[in-house]
C-alpha cells in the first residue's frame, strides 16, 4: 500500500445473515516514510542562548522529534510541524534555543521517532559539540546605580571568555572618553563610586585583546531625594534642625 497513506479506505464484512455488507470507513495511515533527520548543532556559545535544530522532511504521518545530549533527554524541545497540500507529506523542525556549556565535548543525537507499532525504525543521527566561545563583558551589579550619603560602592567588570587565549586589558573611562581606572593584565577591573550630589553620570568599563574590544556602560545616579525617600533616617536629622531653628527663633524672640 505504499503511496495509499491518508487515502479513504474502506473494510467491507460480508455475512450471510446480512442482506448488504457492513462497511466500515477511515483513514489509511500506517504508511510511513521521511528523509533522514538533519541535525544543526551550536557551533558558536553565546551566552546561554546558541540555538541547536532537527529538521525532518516529506514524513508521513509527522513523527516526534527527540534531542539527546549524551544519555540525558533534553525536555526544552520544542517541534512545529509543518503540513504540504501538493506532497501529503509534513516537515517537522525541532529547536532547543537553551544551552549548556557543560555540553561542550559531548555527542548530540537527534532522534527521529516512529508513532506506530509498524513501519519505519526509529533513526538517529548524532554529532560532536565542540563549542566556540563569543567573549562577554560584565558588570556585578545592574544599572543604575543609585548612590547614598556616606556611602561606597565598588563595581566589578570582569570578562567571561572560555577560550583562555591571553590576558585581557581592562580599564574605566567616563562619559567624555577619559580614563580613570586601569586595569592592565587583569582578569577583573574595580571602580569605587562615592556620593557626589552632581545627578547621573555614565561609566564604561572597556576591555581590550587581540584586536577584539568589549564595553559596557553603567548610569549613576547621586541624589539626595532618593535617599530620603528609601532612607527615612536622613530625614530625622533635617526635621531636627528645623525644630532647632524654631526653637531658637522663640528664645530669640522673647528675649
Amino acid at each position: 500500500m505504499d503511496g495509499l497513506s491518508i487515502q479513504n479506505v474502506t473494510c467491507q464484512v460480508f455475512n450471510a445473515a446480512v442482506e448488504t455488507p457492513y462497511e466500515v470507513h477511515g483513514i489509511l495511515c500506517n504508511v510511513e516514510k521521511d528523509n533522514w533527520p538533519m541535525l544543526t548543532v551550536p557551533e558558536v556559545l553565546d551566552g546561554e542562548s546558541s540555538t541547536t535544530i532537527c529538521e525532518v522532511r516529506d514524513a508521513i504521518p509527522a513523527p516526534l522529534i527527540e534531542i539527546r545530549v549524551g544519555n540525558v533527554l533534553l525536555s526544552d524541545v520544542q517541534q512545529t510541524d509543518s503540513f504540504y497540500e501538493i506532497s501529503h507529506t509534513f516537515t517537522s523542525i525541532a529547536t532547543v534555543t537553551k544551552t549548556n556549556r557543560d555540553w561542550n565535548g559531548k555527542e548530540m543525537c537527534c532522534v527521529r521517532k516512529c508513532k506506530a507499532d509498524f513501519g519505519l525504525k526509529d533513526v538517529s543521527v548524532c554529532k560532536n559539540i565542540s563549542f566556540r566561545y563569543v567573549p562577554t563583558l560584565y558588570l556585578n551589579t545592574t544599572s543604575p546605580v543609585v548612590l547614598h550619603p556616606n556611602i561606597t560602592v565598588t563595581v566589578k567588570c570582569f570578562v567571561d571568555d572560555m577560550n583562555n587565549l591571553g590576558q585581557w586589558n581592562l580599564w574605566w573611562e567616563n562619559e567624555n572618553s577619559t580614563e580613570i581606572e586601569a586595569c592592565i593584565k587583569a582578569e577583573e577591573c574595580l571602580l569605587t563610586l562615592n556620593y557626589t550630589g552632581n545627578g547621573d553620570k555614565t561609566y564604561i568599563c572597556n576591555a581590550w585583546k587581540s584586536n577584539e574590544l568589549l564595553r559596557n556602560s553603567l548610569t549613576v545616579s547621586s541624589s539626595m531625594t532618593d535617599e530620603a525617600t528609601t532612607n527615612p533616617e536622613l530625614v530625622v536629622p533635617q526635621q531636627w534642625h528645623l525644630v532647632l531653628y524654631v526653637v531658637a527663633g522663640i528664645l530669640l524672640v522673647y528675649l
